[in-house]
C-alpha cells in the first residue's frame, strides 16, 4: 500500500485524510480526552498529539508491541508483544 504510518481520515471514507506520524504502527488508541494518539510501533510505544502529529513521549518497548490498551481511567497502559507477552506502564499525561 502506498499509504504507511497513522492516518486520521474523515468518517466518509478518506477525504481530508491527514498523516499523523509516518512510523508504521501495529495499533492505535486514544487518550481519554482525544488530544492524543498511543501508537505501538517496532521497539517502542509512540504517543503522538492528534493536532500536530508531534510525539510527545517515546515508551521503550522490549520487542515489538503487537497491540496496546488503556485503562479505563487512562492511568495504565497495557501492551503484548508477538511473544504474547503482557507489558505494563504507568501511562504518561500530555
Amino acid at each position: 500500500s502506498q499509504y504507511k504510518g497513522v492516518f486520521l481520515c474523515s468518517s466518509d471514507g478518506g477525504s481530508d485524510m491527514r498523516q499523523i506520524s509516518p512510523l508504521p504502527s501495529s495499533d492505535v488508541e486514544f487518550s481519554g480526552d482525544g488530544r492524543s494518539i498511543f501508537s505501538a510501533s517496532y521497539g517502542s510505544v509512540v504517543v503522538l498529539d492528534v493536532e500536530t502529529g508531534s510525539p510527545l513521549y517515546n515508551i521503550p518497548h522490549i520487542g515489538i508491541a503487537r497491540t496496546l490498551d488503556l485503562s479505563p481511567n487512562g492511568e495504565i497502559l497495557a501492551t503484548v508483544d508477538w511473544n504474547d507477552s503482557l507489558h505494563l506502564f504507568y501511562a504518561p499525561r500530555p
